[in-house]
């Protein structure tokens, strides 16, 4: 219900600053789609953790739009990135308005590259993308959000998080805790 009021509200907001692009949102939050001018624009009012497996389309564009990955972590763990792979074109790339590391480190461990892209990220499994050394490092010393069965309450996926980790899964640094630890014997 809450999601039905949020289009409603969509379709009444006036904003002269971004026509013609917010027409064309607001004609597709009446309709749940939009069909013109080579533009199409379907919206799925569903759990996006269930309605990305009945597409099987590949896009050339993604765009992650979910609130922050501390609010919204079923959007950001690297099971549901693992699912917007799939449906990726090899040359496409995700878009989100989030440089929080914890993604982050989803999408590297999933093979993506990415990039800085103004206060977001771009991410792509082909493009060259780069970070700055710092933010590298940032991102090795988080972990990825996990899903499991795409299922969990996101207050359950950020509680399994802080778990304290054993050594199998401390990635803190390109090689393994467990492995320098042995060779450190």
């Amino acid at each position: 219900e809450k999601k039905r009021q949020i289009l409603k509200k969509i379709s009444s907001i006036n904003v002269p600053e971004l026509e013609p692009e917010y027409s064309i949102i607001k004609a597709a939050s009446k309709k749940a789609n939009y069909d013109k001018n080579n533009i199409k624009i379907k919206l799925i009012n569903q759990d996006a953790r269930i309605a990305v497996k009945t597409i099987s389309k590949k896009f050339s564009t993604i765009i992650l739009d979910g609130f922050s990955p501390s609010q919204n972590p079923e959007l950001y763990s690297l099971e549901f990135l693992s699912l917007l792979k799939e449906r990726l074109k090899q040359s496409g790339v995700i878009l989100c308005h989030s440089q929080n590391p914890i993604f982050r480190s989803a999408l590297k461990e999933i093979s993506f590259k990415i990039a800085n892209l103004e206060q977001g990220t771009i991410a792509s499994l082909t493009k060259d993308f780069q970070l700055e050394e710092k933010d590298e490092k940032l991102i090795r010393a988080f972990r990825p959000f996990h899903d499991p069965l795409l299922k969990w309450s996101g207050e359950k996926i950020i509680k399994e998080w802080k778990k304290p980790l054993g050594l199998q899964t401390l990635h803190l640094y390109k090689t393994p805790v467990k492995k320098l630890i042995a060779s450190n014997l």
